[in-house]
């Protein structure tokens, strides 16, 4: 392509039937276009037209010679011109071998395309045309021993060969995957799974190394193990340790063999495995609201507490607990309230000092968390203000009150109206809140995920933000106020 080239086209008046003293022109057709050439006369009635063409930017052209009689040209011979360019060198030459069949098969990248046919020829087989891949047989390969492999491509104007590739056909080996055979607890109270495996097909008695893949249910990304190096066997056994109680995995495995040249097999089909669960472990984020009636000399309790993290549950937790003493002091206690809620109301004598919250699984419960009730509510913030961050969230800001803090309690409620906080009775089922834990912080994100107990309030943003009537508390702090509208 880019090139010019040179026709000549020759012509015997006697083999055209033409009279010695008839008067002919020559002419040229390049595709759709007459051109004309540079023409003489030779002895003994021979014509000759000569012309060259190009620049040739078309990969195919045709090109006519004609003869003009009597005006009316007469097409006398017809050729088609290819332009292309000399073959690229094939790149990134790799070859895999079948362990079961012991064939080699060769693939490699051809390169720019030289718009000319094209050849390849690896050692010991020739591809289809077009195709990129060519498959040696067993008989021409010699097993444990160094072999060099090679690429040659050719067309009509030039040829060349790819890097080569020297190894050991055994070493290209891609095992099939292997089969997870079973999993299982071991020991019991600990967060090992014993993994067992069989050997893909036909590559048992290959030394290997294999990875371990695994995915708790929910989570985003695997994680990769690398479990080391295995003799030949039917059967394979590795323990891993450090996954959650009572969770769900998936499991998948891949294998190479051992110092070849890094050819995984393709990752085995996915097994799913719960590992056992145990007691929760861990405290309960916990905050409590209070309400005394002097009059029957009881306080009434709303107690409030997150769910218990997934890495402390340890299982599906069936419900909490709240008591007003523990197991160690006084056997079976007698619970204040049993529910599998986040929240609970309960009366309690005037004077309680503390209480004590458990979660428990089918496994057992938690070591109890004190709950102190007898903390000193803080003063109230001068000003309290809430904005929207998005449609799931919103910023929540304040002034430092007067009196040093030690952290503050952001609690908020879903409403349908205004009205519906005129009287300040909310019930905890459109309640959320959340800590801050610094005295000096002045502002807070209130993630989407944490509205309501269960329920969640979305926001829409670009909406004012309104003065009371109260949808927005700061308890223990003091009794800002400030209403989002939705």
């Amino acid at each position: 392509l880019g090139a010019t080239a040179r026709a000549s086209c020759t012509i015997w008046r006697s083999s055209c039937l033409i009279q010695d003293d008839e008067e002919i022109q020559m002419m040229w057709k390049l595709d759709e276009e007459f051109l004309t050439g540079t023409q003489y006369s030779l002895h003994k009635g021979v014509e000759v037209s000569n012309i060259t063409i190009g620049p040739i930017n078309e990969t195919v052209t045709t090109l006519s010679c004609y003869v003009k009689r009597k005006h009316k040209p007469q097409m006398m011979k017809v050729i088609q011109i290819r332009a292309g360019y000399p073959p690229a060198q094939p790149q990134n030459l790799t070859c895999v071998m079948n362990v079961t069949t012991k064939n080699l098969t060769c693939r490699w990248d051809p390169g720019q395309d030289s718009f000319l046919p094209v050849k390849a020829v690896p050692a010991s087989c020739t591809p289809l045309p077009g195709q990129n891949s060519c498959t040696i047989g067993r008989e021409n390969l010699l097993l444990y021993h160094p072999m060099i492999f090679w690429l040659s491509v050719n067309n009509t104007l030039g040829e060349v060969d790819s890097e080569p590739l020297c190894a050991d056909p055994i070493d290209l080996a891609k095992l099939d995957p292997p089969t997870i055979h079973a999993m299982q607890s071991i020991p019991e109270e600990t967060d090992c799974i014993s993994v067992m495996w069989e050997a893909g097909r036909d590559s048992e008695h290959m030394h290997q190394l294999c990875d371990l893949s695994y995915q708790a249910e929910g989570d985003q990304e695997w994680k990769l193990v690398s479990i080391g190096h295995f003799s030949t066997s039917e059967v394979w056994r590795v323990r891993h340790c450090g996954f959650l109680f009572g969770t769900l995995y998936h499991f998948q495995m891949r294998c190479q063999r051992f110092g070849g040249a890094g050819y995984w097999s393709d990752w085995s089909p996915m097994v799913n495995f719960t590992t056992h669960e145990k007691a929760p472990s861990g405290e309960l984020d916990a905050w409590w609201k209070v309400k005394t009636r002097e009059a029957e000399a009881r306080t009434e309790v709303q107690l409030l507490w997150k769910p218990m993290k997934p890495n402390e549950a340890h299982g599906k937790i069936l419900g909490y607990m709240a008591t007003l003493s523990t197991r160690r002091h006084s056997g079976e206690p007698s619970p204040l309230c049993n529910t599998s809620e986040t929240c609970c109301t309960f009366s309690l004598p005037l004077g309680t000092q503390k209480i004590y919250l458990m979660a428990y699984n089918a496994r057992g419960s938690s070591q109890p968390t004190e709950v102190y009730l007898s903390e000193k509510k803080g003063q109230p913030v001068p000003k309290f203000q809430a904005s929207p961050h998005n449609e799931t969230s919103i910023w929540v800001h304040w002034d430092l009150p007067a009196t040093p803090a030690r952290g503050y309690i952001i609690e908020w409620h879903t409403m349908t109206s205004v009205e519906d906080s005129s009287d300040g009775n909310h019930g905890h089922n459109n309640m959320g809140w959340t800590k801050v834990h610094s005295g000096t912080i002045t502002h807070a994100l209130i993630q989407g995920t944490e509205w309501g107990c269960p329920s969640v309030w979305k926001f829409t943003p670009g909406r004012k933000v309104w003065p009371p009537p109260a949808s927005a508390q700061l308890p223990p702090s003091g009794d800002a106020q400030s209403y989002l509208d939705a």
